[in-house]
């Protein structure tokens, strides 16, 4: 520090050791990295929900989401992740013909009586390895055809033969 003068006297110069407190800082830096236990977690597993089967609904809709089979998948790898389809109760609909599947909703609620119909329900099938692109547009074809209630249900094990 600069020293200064105050009525013809000089001031003696403030320092202040910082030393000690980085050695301090050190040490306590390694003993938290000592004594802290490193875990390297690969892969989260999710618990089982309680009751994972799911319930069939009256006034619902189904619409499921084709992956491709075993089979097709060990022909083409790329294909991993991604759908083969969609199906809505007995009508296959083509991945980017989301305007039928608007017009499939319509027509399922209709069909369900009236005082049913605030209570109608949307049932989205997939497999868990179906990538969120090819469920993007069922959510937009359910917010066109003005469906509130929307039940999503992964499949954990297995595929389906189709």
């Amino acid at each position: 520090m600069a020293k200064g003068s105050i009525f013809g006297k000089t001031k003696p110069e403030v320092a202040f050791n910082m030393t000690p407190m980085i050695d301090c800082t050190f040490q306590l830096i390694i003993f938290f990295m000592l004594t802290t236990q490193m875990a390297s977690i690969t892969r989260l597993n999710p618990p089982d929900p309680l009751d994972s089967v799911s319930k069939e609904l009256r006034n619902a809709a189904t619409i499921s989401v084709v992956p491709y089979t075993e089979r097709e998948l060990a022909e083409q790898p790329q294909r991993k992740g991604c759908a083969k389809r969609y199906e809505l109760g007995a009508a296959k609909v083509e991945l980017g013909d989301t305007g039928r599947i608007v017009s499939l909703l319509r027509e399922a609620r209709a069909n369900v009586p009236e005082s049913l119909q605030k209570d109608f329900t949307v049932e989205l099938r997939a497999d868990r390895s179906i990538e969120y692109t090819y469920i993007q547009p069922i959510l937009r074809a359910l917010q066109e055809a003005n469906m509130e209630n929307l039940r999503i249900t992964a499949v954990r094990s297995g595929r389906r033969g189709s």
